[in-house]
């Protein structure tokens, strides 16, 4: 339910100013090991061997690497930006952190910083702070707000973010932004255009923005890859963005490098949910691959041998996709190929979520009951009160022996799709007798790190030429951990 840049990110040294006061545990102990205690802001989430933390006072972070033993279990809940309370030993400059305790407190502070990114859906800013670090933030104003606020700022603006955050709720509540005095915004300002897409590999043509369906006055786009000189009908692979449901472009598709394997790559756009609630979006996702299985002939595409792959919300999708192909009641009325074939071949989600209910409850920042969580944005209110259409959002409710393929990537330390969705998944695959594969990374978080990432590219791409270029036979399921 990646957009990953509306995750909470650290605020480290401009937090310095936030008004805790002074520390409720002092500073304690010799340096020869013995015991000390500080207490301040967790400026990272547990998800690597050490956490930062700005202790009260200070104006700069302090490392503090994990005792042998230590049980990481423990900060779950506790997220970036957290208050707590920390007992560690010391000899000189290292500190090992033998507890951690969460502090019930909520924090309001002012951030200063400058513009480095600008979201395309208007949901998420990030800024550079004066130390070098870059922290995200997500606000929840009306999207309305949102828009009139961030088209006032260029790259470059001085600005300053005023925040309030329950870490009951983990997450930014209130938040605004102002360019700094000497530097008022452009009155007829526009918000900087996207970062250009990743560039295409070499042999392969671009073909952007093709219009694969229509709903009322908005064309629905995707991109297509392809080589230059097709060698013949090739498979294809289907990219769903993630971005929460409200957010994420076509124009960032993360599996170019599959063009370079053999591939025809296709990358699409959907309505988000505050153009249109579910089932829209699944609609247009099966629009899209009726349109590309349609027009395979004219796009060198094996119509026979159609994969898609997404990360968090477009993991989502994807699994809903696999999950639901023949299943009429999800499949729409978008586009102009109804009586063509929804059905894929394999599917790869990377950290997407399925059932809603269950997020309820989990160390994460998306909640079933908050009218602006983009959980109940996509089902257009609370999910108790909704929980029909919840289940049809689910793609358990549709999984059966007839599923194709299941590749599941989640990280063990996703603070926003929690775990266990990916669980739930991979368990009733199993129990329908589906082929899956489940990799955990360990110690990932929602989305991940280069080496994560490079670990599970040739994993990936394993899994799309058993399936799509060999031919497909059952295979038992199967369950690995990546490092």
């Amino acid at each position: 339910m990646t957009i990953r840049a509306t995750i909470l990110a650290s605020l480290c040294a401009a937090l310095a100013c936030s008004p805790f006061g002074k520390a409720q545990l002092p500073v304690s102990g010799t340096n020869n090991g013995a015991e000390m205690h500080a207490a301040g802001i967790l400026t990272t989430d547990g998800n690597v061997n050490s956490l930062m933390l700005l202790t009260d006072g200070e104006e700069t972070p302090a490392k503090y690497e994990f005792s042998q033993g230590f049980d990481k279990q423990t900060l779950k809940g506790i997220f970036s930006v957290g208050r707590v309370q920390v007992t560690y030993s010391k000899n000189g400059p290292i500190r090992t952190l033998l507890s951690i305790k969460k502090e019930p407190q909520a924090a309001t502070g002012t951030v200063t910083g400058t513009v480095v990114l600008i979201g395309n859906n208007a949901f998420w800013i990030a800024i550079k702070l004066p130390n070098g670090l870059r922290d995200g933030f997500a606000g929840n104003w009306p999207p309305g707000e949102v828009s009139a606020k961030l088209k006032t700022l260029r790259k470059g603006d001085t600005v300053k973010i005023k925040f309030h955050t329950d870490f009951e709720r983990h997450r930014i509540d209130a938040m605004e932004v102002q360019p700094m005095q000497g530097n008022p915004p452009t009155p007829n300002a526009v918000r900087p255009p996207s970062p250009p897409p990743p560039k295409v590999p070499d042999g392969v043509v671009a073909i952007r923005d093709v219009e694969y369906a229509k709903v009322g006055d908005k064309s629905l786009l995707l991109d297509i890859y392809k080589p230059a000189v097709p060698a013949g009908k090739l498979p294809l692979v289907v990219w769903i963005h993630g971005g929460a449901w409200r957010g994420g472009s076509k124009n960032f598709c993360p599996q170019l490098h599959l063009t370079e394997r053999g591939y025809i790559v296709a990358s699409i756009d959907y309505r988000l949910s505050q153009e249109a609630i579910f089932p829209a979006q699944i609609e247009d996702c099966k629009a899209a691959i009726r349109f590309l299985r349609a027009n395979a002939a004219k796009y060198s595409i094996n119509p026979d041998r159609i994969g898609v792959a997404g990360d968090s919300a477009g993991g989502h999708l994807v699994a809903l996709l696999g999950a639901s192909n023949s299943v009429k009641d999800v499949e729409g009325k978008v586009g102009n190929n109804l009586n063509t074939s929804s059905a894929v071949q394999c599917v790869v989600d990377f950290y997407g979520p399925t059932d809603m209910m269950k997020f309820k409850g989990q160390p994460v920042w998306p909640k079933t009951d908050d009218p602006k969580s983009p959980l109940c944005q996509l089902i257009g209110g609370p999910l108790a009160e909704k929980q029909e259409l919840v289940a049809k959002a689910n793609p358990i409710t549709y999984v059966s022996k007839n599923a194709p393929p299941f590749l599941i990537i989640h990280g063990n330390a996703d603070n926003t799709v929690p775990f266990n969705q990916s669980e739930l998944l991979v368990a009733a695959l199993k129990q329908a007798g589906t082929d899956v594969t489940f990799e955990v990374v360990k110690n990932g978080g929602h989305g991940f790190n280069a080496e994560q990432s490079q670990r599970l590219k040739p994993i990936v791409e394993a899994f799309f030429e058993k399936n799509l270029k060999s031919p497909v036979s059952p295979q038992p399921a199967s369950e690995k951990t990546t490092n």
